[in-house]
């Protein structure tokens, strides 16, 4: 167990999901909040709707950090969460002309290319959120993405260098602790998230019950669906999984 901003955090050689290794825990004993895990390598990393998240071994941060919750409602957390990233990121490459977005519900995508993802899963007493666990992948110095479904790049794209995977998850991780969007209300969050979401506001091609569909998408709405019109200004309204992007 090492220390980091004073909270305490783990490196794994190998685990099955940083997400999945941290619920145990805090099923068996007390966990700190913000309290974090990396693993150089998950043997079953999942992304969004059960996807596998591949990753090369040492090469990315895998990474997950558990709140204690009841301050904020979820679809804001995913929202702070989602927008804390895409700050996180777009930092790292402020000395290149790149678009940074949020790809609706929350991977993050840097001109078009996917660069990391979040999967937030939560715990209950009840009905009462007890934890939320926040599982991020970050692509750092990996190469090639020949299992990804969208074109990925990393971070070493743009560095031309490799970094260290555990002094980026610490940033990472302050960033996190520190997270200006947690104050938000649910109105600001609203729309500062689909001000840096991907495709907003343009038209782009979708699958939609196994058919092709040309759609404008108008953003995320109070309840977290996505928004899109279609011809002759049919509106759509869309959960996380309903749809998928093809551009």
């Amino acid at each position: 167990m090492r220390s980091h901003f004073n909270l305490k955090y783990e490196v794994l050689n190998s685990v099955k999901s940083t997400n999945d290794f941290l619920k145990e825990k805090a099923r068996c004993q007390p966990v700190e909040n913000r309290e974090f895990v990396l693993a150089n390598y998950q043997e079953g990393g999942k992304g969004q709707r059960e996807k596998k998240w591949e990753s090369e071994n040492g090469k990315n941060v895998l990474f997950t950090m558990v709140f204690r919750q009841g301050v904020i409602d979820l679809l804001s957390f995913n929202r702070a969460i989602s927008l804390c990233l895409r700050d996180f990121i777009e930092e790292i490459l402020k000395d290149f002309e790149l678009t940074t977005e949020i790809k609706w519900p929350n991977d993050i995508l840097v001109d078009g290319k996917k660069i990391a993802g979040v999967l937030i899963e939560n715990s209950y007493t009840g009905k009462t959120v007890q934890h939320s666990f926040v599982g991020i992948g970050l692509n750092v110095n990996q190469q090639n993405f020949p299992l990804f479904d969208r074109a990925a790049c990393s971070l070493i794209h743009w560095k031309n260098k490799e970094l260290g995977i555990e002094e980026v998850a610490k940033n990472l991780a302050k960033s996190l602790i520190e997270n200006p969007y947690m104050t938000w209300s649910k109105e600001e969050l609203q729309k500062a998230y689909n001000q840096r979401l991907y495709l907003n506001k343009k038209q782009g091609l979708f699958l939609v019950n196994n058919q092709k569909m040309q759609l404008q998408i108008q953003g995320s709405n109070e309840d977290g669906q996505l928004v899109l019109l279609g011809e002759k200004g049919r509106c759509f309204q869309f959960n996380n999984g309903e749809l998928k992007f093809l551009e």
